[in-house]
């Protein structure tokens, strides 16, 4: 008499456990119709009572034969509601259980536009080329299309353009133009490019033209950089940052040609952020060529203004700095003053770690070296001239032992313990803190990031 009872049960749990599967595939389907009709919060809302229905089934009954179903479910409400952080590896694991093609199939598309929205342009490149022959058609073109278009920002152009190859669809134009630049067909885009430019089309995706084309012909793109800047519809930050691209493309190729495009950047754009940086990559042309005390405060003076400017205003300040003591360690060794070694060789490590100058920071380890020969960093110097410049003394070892044979630098390098060594480096730590060099972030790198170098601190054996 029992087993009456013991069925109903069973039937009732079979049956709870039915209808929440067929709620939260319900709510999904709902979820769909609310985006297709432009209901989007509604839409969202009915995304996450997804996830908690699919929640409650999986807690209720985890051995379920159909929990990949609603576990793949959720991972797409997750990445409907823009949480893809976390849907990507949801929908990877619930992908890989599940059977329903049609399932599968959606979810690859969530996964892929997942991959593509947190950067992974590559990752969703090739999940996009998994479903584009999607038995849906709609589904089947938006793959397509967005699988040459991740192709092409991930520069894989010429796979792009095949992607692209009978594609019907009014946003192909703008990527098969993007795509022939990238190969260098920046002649055979030029359609493509007239066009858009007869339209005034603010829209194109000209950024990434310029970027694919200036890395194959930087004069070409120069000149269309000339086209664009006069065309009516882009902003004064727009136009700037096209202008500073192009001075920075142009001047390892053709100093003169780069930096008046960097002055024209730093003009049209006025107060913009993109001037901002024009303006400050200039003085770094002008930081790299200086040589003496007076230079320097040009670019001191250059610099004061950048420190409160958008754009530029935390690199600038570092900059400053970097370059104000520079200044102060020139001219303390002109003066012969008190610990100028010291500061001489702070300032040299400044500007071969912090500032990329190289040239500048020969110059210094050399006056170190040359006008303090009885200092005891005059080996340290030595050693990291001739990591900047080989032939400064090829055989760089016997030179110092030639004249440096007690130094602890010296020892260190034959692979003694030298309890000196560390008093030394103590020393130049303490100096560095009392000048207030905290570390100066590379060209580019934010202040305080991965990049920053405390002088005096980083290298205690320069490399041979």
């Amino acid at each position: 008499m029992r087993t009456a009872p013991l069925a109903a049960l069973l039937l009732l749990s079979g049956c709870v456990y039915y209808n929440g599967v067929y709620n939260a595939k319900r709510l999904a389907r709902s979820a769909e119709r609310a985006e297709s009709e432009g209901r989007t919060i509604e839409a969202r809302d009915f995304w996450s009572q997804v996830v908690v229905k699919a929640d409650s089934v999986v807690a209720r009954h985890p051995a379920s034969e159909y929990v990949p179903q609603v576990q793949l479910l959720k991972a797409r409400a997750l990445a409907r509601m823009g949480q893809c952080a976390e849907a990507v590896p949801a929908l990877e694991q619930s992908l890989a259980a599940a059977r329903d093609s049609a399932a599968i199939e959606a979810g690859t598309f969530e996964l892929a536009r997942c991959q593509a929205s947190l950067g992974n342009v590559a990752a969703a490149a090739d999940v996009y080329g998994r479903i584009r022959q999607s038995r849906d058609p709609q589904r089947r073109h938006e793959a397509q299309y967005q699988y040459a278009h991740a192709l092409v920002l991930a520069g894989r152009y010429q796979q792009a353009l095949d992607a692209l190859g009978g594609l019907d669809d009014p946003r192909a134009p703008y990527e098969r133009m993007v795509a022939l630049a990238g190969v260098g067909r920046l002649a055979d885009a030029g359609t493509l490019v007239d066009s858009a430019i007869a339209r005034a089309d603010t829209s194109a995706p000209w950024d990434s033209l310029l970027s694919a084309a200036g890395r194959r012909d930087p004069a070409a793109t120069s000149a269309l950089i000339d086209r664009l800047i006069v065309m009516p519809g882009p902003n004064m930050e727009t136009k700037a940052r096209w202008l500073l691209g192009d001075g920075l493309r142009l001047a390892p190729v053709d100093s003169s040609r780069g930096n008046a495009r960097l002055a024209q950047a730093a003009l049209v754009g006025g107060a913009a952020p993109s001037a901002g940086m024009a303006r400050l990559a200039r003085i770094r042309i002008s930081l790299a060529r200086a040589r003496t005390s007076a230079e320097l405060a040009v670019v001191v003076d250059s610099l004061e203004p950048l420190r409160d400017a958008a754009g530029p205003r935390q690199e600038a300040a570092a900059l400053y700095d970097a370059t104000v003591l520079i200044r102060a360690a020139t001219d303390s060794a002109a003066a012969k003053a008190p610990r100028a070694d010291l500061a001489l060789f702070l300032a040299a490590e400044t500007a071969r770690d912090a500032l990329s100058l190289p040239v500048m920071a020969r110059m210094l380890f050399q006056r170190l070296a040359d006008e303090w020969p009885r200092s005891a960093y005059a080996p340290k110097a030595l050693l990291a001239l001739h990591a900047l410049n080989p032939e400064f003394a090829p055989d760089v070892q016997l030179l110092l032992q030639q004249r440096y044979p007690d130094s602890p630098y010296v020892a260190a390098l034959r692979g003694e313990s030298v309890p000196q060594l560390r008093v030394l480096e103590d020393s130049m730590s303490a100096f560095a803190a009392s000048a207030n060099l905290v570390g100066v972030p590379r060209p580019g790198a934010p202040t305080g990031k991965p990049g920053a170098v405390a002088p005096g601190v980083r290298r205690p054996v320069e490399p041979q």
